[in-house]
């Protein structure tokens, strides 16, 4: 079978933030559990060195007076890419190896969406696990969605706006990867990036309410049948889960920045873990942020 090593090293070592196979080989793959605890360690320090987490608080008081900035950078980073944990992408990359094909793009693993799957996991989990949070927590997690979603906004059709307007209520992608969310290997991952929290409150309440709701299967399956609701609360500003009334522009600022920020730190790490970028050489807005932080990231 020309592709059965491949296969087998990339079932063994899922869940997987990144992989590829040439020649029947797996030749290179990231774990999903480092990249998530580098991304998050590298937003700490980007937000702590370069974001001003007083003006951050000076924004948007109602929350950011009781969760500090920092940590909820922290948070954000653990789980943003938590979403390719779906055995769904597992299965689709196998199949398309044994049908002989060389599997997602040149070799490579691939995750449609699933920035959009964690994000909605999110909306979902507040919504149901409303009365375990308090209305801060609740915010927080509403932002971190918001924030989580557009961590690849810059792709063609990847904007929660344009994936909303296009492509994303019709993908298959999308519904297969929710429905296989309720699953061991991701509520397996979520425990482990939980020790992670170092006794952060936020990070470990919201990490423990997420593994809580993907144990009963029934959670997926109802949100990869009808995600509309959550999803509208991805593109909305006006309101946020929680009851602070929140200002919608206050709110948008906070989900540029963060956003900005999970976009330099997800993209820095995979320079750091050595991935083969698609434009074939280091994105100048990454050399320009590796420069920029020269003696932060050290």
């Amino acid at each position: 079978m020309a592709h059965g090593e491949c296969v087998k090293r990339v079932v063994e070592t899922w869940p997987l933030a990144y992989g590829r196979c040439e020649e029947g080989r797996l030749v290179s793959s990231v774990e999903l559990e480092k990249h998530s605890r580098l991304t998050a360690s590298t937003m700490r320090r980007l937000v702590e060195a370069r974001f001003s987490p007083s003006v951050i608080r000076n924004i948007l008081p109602e929350v950011f007076g009781r969760v500090d900035p920092v940590d909820f950078a922290y948070m954000i980073g653990l789980l943003h890419d938590v979403g390719k944990a779906s055995t769904y992408y597992l299965e689709r990359y196998v199949s398309t190896l044994l049908e002989g094909s060389r599997g997602g793009l040149n070799g490579k693993l691939s995750f449609p969406y699933h920035e959009v799957v964690l994000a909605l996991i999110m909306l979902h989990a507040a919504e149901a696990r409303g009365a375990e949070l308090d209305e801060v927590s609740l915010a927080a997690m509403d932002l971190g969605a918001k924030v989580i979603s557009r961590h690849h906004s810059a792709m063609p059709d990847r904007h929660p706006l344009e994936c909303d307007l296009k492509s994303c209520r019709a993908s298959r992608d999308l519904r297969e990867a929710l429905k296989n969310m309720c699953r061991s290997e991701v509520t397996g991952l979520l425990g482990r990036l939980r020790e992670s929290c170092n006794n952060l409150e936020l990070c470990s309440e919201v990490l423990s309410v997420l593994d809580a709701h993907l144990r009963d299967a029934k959670n997926c399956l109802e949100l990869s049948r009808s995600f509309g609701v959550p999803f509208n609360r991805l593109v909305e500003f006006r309101s946020v889960s929680g009851a602070l009334g929140l200002d919608a522009l206050a709110v948008y600022r906070i989900a540029v920045v963060y956003t900005g920020a999970l976009i330099v730190a997800d993209n820095t790490a995979a320079f750091h873990e050595g991935r083969e970028s698609d434009e074939r050489g280091t994105p100048l807005f990454v050399k320009h942020w590796m420069r920029e932080l020269s003696g932060v990231l050290d």
